[in-house]
């Protein structure tokens, strides 16, 4: 098994992309504003736009995204659509089928900055940064964490568990 590997490892798996379909209310002052928001509807939702990310928030505030390609989109008749209102069903098909989240993680702060008036502009500094990563979803996932640059016995620690992780080393 590969590190950090959950079950076995799947070869060939396909998994079925996600079809959605987005029901769209379009409602204007005069006939001509409704033909010129149709368009715009129709030319944002072109298949031709190629892939693009829709974003779902929920109430609570977090943000999942879904990479998608417009399959297009339809104006219906009948009550779907008046001299100022119009119904459209915009298509868009997923070739992953999962949801991510939205975010990003980072903090680095800069502490004791040290400045000397010499020729030429040097500063001294010591840099802490800390990150807060939480996992909602459904499995453990695990972390990786990628240092850059000059650090001295760095350490991780785990605030649910108390655990901490420290590398001694320059």
């Amino acid at each position: 098994k590969a590190p950090f590997q959950q079950g076995r490892t799947l070869i060939d798996q396909l998994l079925n992309e996600r079809a959605v379909t987005l029901t769209v209310a379009i409602v204007a002052t005069t006939r001509a504003e409704l033909m010129t928001y149709r368009a715009r509807l129709a030319r944002l939702f072109n298949p031709l736009s190629g892939e693009g990310v829709l974003a779902w928030e929920q109430p609570d505030g977090s943000v999942y995204r879904l990479d998608a390609v417009p399959e297009g989109v339809e104006f219906p008749g009948g009550d779907a659509a008046g001299p100022t209102y119009q119904t459209a069903l915009v298509s868009l098909i997923a070739a992953n089928p999962f949801w991510y989240q939205l975010g990003t993680l980072e903090a680095v702060a800069l502490e004791g900055g040290l400045e000397f008036d010499i020729e030429f502009p040097i500063k001294f500094a010591t840099v802490k940064s800390a990150s807060l990563a939480t996992n909602n979803g459904d499995v453990s996932a695990p972390i990786t964490v990628e240092l850059i640059g000059p650090c001295l016995n760095p350490s991780a620690t785990n605030i649910t568990t108390g655990k901490t992780m420290k590398v001694n080393y320059n």
